[in-house]
């Protein structure tokens, strides 16, 4: 159940900026997090995804969400380098799953004390599962511009997940690839050329899931700068479409064939705050809609997610 409440996650980290003139214009060199040894943040994840199948007039819906809190510290600064050391101390989940009746829904925070924990079944073993990560920490090293290039996490760390029957999902968050994955869909890399309001960049990503290759087309807009809660904020925003959908392999089984993607796309608003150098929120929403054959029967399903991050100093 956890990895599922993780597949969905994508992303990578952010960025600032500086007004050199009245029409907005920014220099890429200041387009960087601001780092400092000894900063602290405070950092908030929630992704939620609800999954409608449909198969002639039969529906399911089911649901999941999970929410982290994180610690941020800047160990050490070294040119546009920063040595972060990150501990997830928190986790809550919520599945929903469908029943004849309506749906079963289970909740799950690893805060629990020891008279509302679960003591039984699969409940008591996700808890134990998401209790392990809480107060592992991992060393990031994240440039200025927000690339994660490596994660470090010390062998008994890593030897108390096994140990404590961690998933794989669980010790593949612990990795560079991971933990970029895992901030992807709230966060980006600038670009090291110069922005101005209006400015747009395109990143395309290939990627090999379930359905076969997927490549899509990232499309990103500096806004400029708005009014966010009484606070100047930088915004930017984000549309992903799809370049090449996955098809069918022709010698696929034609009793039982896998699902075929039909649709993907994705919208998002982050904002930043150019005076201390700090992403602060972001939001992005996505869609994805498939079908499959089995038989005589076609089974559509479309999968509605959403992540939203905020950030703050200590």
């Amino acid at each position: 159940m956890f990895s599922r409440s993780l597949n969905h996650n994508k992303l990578w980290l952010i960025v600032g900026w500086i007004v050199l003139g009245s029409f907005g214009s920014l220099s890429a060199d200041e387009f960087r997090w601001k780092f400092a040894p000894e900063d602290r943040f405070a950092v908030v994840l929630t992704q939620a995804s609800e999954t409608q199948s449909v198969c002639e007039t039969i529906k399911r819906i089911s649901g999941n969400e999970i929410r982290l809190e994180i610690d941020w510290k800047v160990r050490t600064v070294e040119n546009d380098l920063a040595v972060i050391e990150q501990t997830i101390q928190r986790v809550q989940i919520r599945l929903s799953t469908p029943t004849v009746d309506g749906s079963n829904v289970v909740e799950i925070d690893t805060a629990a004390n020891d008279e509302t924990k679960p003591k039984k079944g699969v409940e008591q073993k996700v808890f134990k599962d998401l209790s392990t990560l809480v107060g592992i920490t991992a060393t990031l090293s994240m440039n200025t511009r927000g690339e994660i290039s490596r994660v470090i996490v010390a062998e008994e760390d890593l030897q108390k997940l096994r140990q404590a029957g961690s998933t794989t999902p669980l010790l593949n968050l612990m990795t560079a690839d991971g933990m970029s994955e895992l901030f992807r869909s709230s966060c980006f890399v600038f670009p090291e050329e110069t922005l101005t309001t209006g400015s747009e960049w395109t990143n395309r990503r290939t990627t090999n899931g379930p359905f076969g290759e997927l490549i899509t087309k990232e499309l990103y807009r500096f806004e400029g700068e708005i009014d966010r809660d009484g606070r100047k904020r930088q915004q930017f925003t984000l549309a992903t479409t799809a370049d090449k959908l996955p098809t069918i392999p022709p010698d696929a089984n034609p009793v039982d064939p896998p699902p075929e993607l039909r649709e993907i796309s994705s919208n998002g608003t982050f904002w930043f705050d150019s005076g201390s150098g700090l992403f602060t929120e972001s939001t992005t929403t996505s869609i994805l809609k498939s079908r499959k054959s089995f038989r005589d029967l076609l089974i559509h399903t479309t999968i509605t997610s959403s992540s939203t991050l905020t950030m703050e100093r200590r």
